[in-house]
């Protein structure tokens, strides 16, 4: 079974650790199980005889994932971070020029905002909406202009911004470009190829790469 599988190679991870004198830090190994399955056993794994602590959410390389594999903590956590990065913008350049302003947001925000995102990459609206807010905040932050009336829209279109969503999309397709060309070590090969290409798909990639069309 993959549960014995891996305790046994767990086992070989603290018996070499003892080997080399290089312990595990046992109580920063966790255990996460991604299902979204209600009832479901979760087998107890242990390192150097100590159980490890089961979690339903954990971060990873800067990347928050959760056991029902939702997003919410990670879209959450970016915006927080997003605000608290923009207050502090509004506190100490608020009177600067706008080229200062949209530089500071595309050098602090920007990459925290697109940081991993085909990993995480978000499809429902209220987490596509989250992060939008953070954008057009800091568009009315760079034009220092926080009226109900004004349309946060053509701000954006001033400072030449793109939308995040199609940055998000442009961010996955680079990435899918590198895979299939075999310029990094990420296998492609459980990918299905279409015997044949229909209308359906035909329209489905267009919308994909050109999501404002029509």
């Amino acid at each position: 079974m993959d549960c014995n599988a891996l305790q046994t190679d767990l086992n070989s991870l603290s018996t070499w650790a003892t080997k080399w004198q290089m312990n595990f830090n046992v109580k920063k190994c966790h255990i996460m199980h991604n299902t979204k399955k209600r009832n479901h056993n979760c087998p107890v794994y242990s390192m150097s005889g100590t159980p490890l602590l089961t979690v339903t959410f954990y971060s990873f390389l800067g990347v928050e994932i959760q056991n029902n594999l939702s997003w919410e903590n990670h879209v959450s956590a970016i915006s927080k971070s997003c605000s608290k990065i923009l207050g502090l913008l509004r506190r100490n350049i608020n009177s600067c020029s706008r080229e200062i302003k949209s530089i500071a947001y595309m050098s602090l925000m920007q990459p925290i905002l697109e940081y991993a995102s085909p990993v995480w990459f978000p499809y429902r609206l209220k987490h596509i909406s989250s992060l939008d807010q953070v954008q057009r905040r800091a568009a009315s932050f760079a034009f220092a202009d926080y009226c109900s009336t004004s349309s946060v829209s053509a701000m954006l279109n001033m400072l030449k911004w793109p939308l995040l969503q199609d940055r998000r999309s442009i961010n996955h397709l680079v990435l899918f470009y590198i895979a299939f060309n075999k310029l990094t070590a990420i296998p492609l090969d459980h990918l299905a190829h279409p015997t044949r290409i229909t209308r359906r798909c035909s329209d489905i990639a267009k919308s994909f790469l050109y999501p404002h069309a029509n």
